[in-house]
C-alpha cells in the first residue's frame, strides 16, 4: 500500500512567489498478514491425509492389486 501526504500550502501562487517547496511525503506501507489456506489448518492436513490415502489406494486397485467387491 502506498500513501501521500501533501503539506499544507495556500495557494500554488504562493508558494512560487516565496519559492517554497510542494512537499509530499510518501509512506510505503506493508500489507499485513498472509491469508491463510485450508491446507494451513488442522483440517487441511487431515483432508491433505486422507487424499493421500486415497491416491494411494486408486494405485493399488488400478494395479490390479485390489479387486472390488460386489
Amino acid at each position: 500500500m502506498l500513501l501521500s501526504q501533501n503539506k499544507p500550502f495556500e495557494s500554488v501562487e504562493k508558494a512560487i512567489e516565496e519559492e517554497k517547496d510542494i512537499i509530499s511525503e510518501i509512506i510505503v506501507k506493508k500489507t499485513g498478514v498472509e491469508r491463510k489456506r485450508v491446507g494451513d489448518t488442522d483440517i487441511g492436513k487431515v483432508l491433505k491425509g486422507e487424499i493421500a490415502d486415497l491416491e494411494e489406494l486408486l494405485k493399488f486397485y488400478e494395479s490390479g492389486e485390489l479387486k472390488q467387491i460386489k
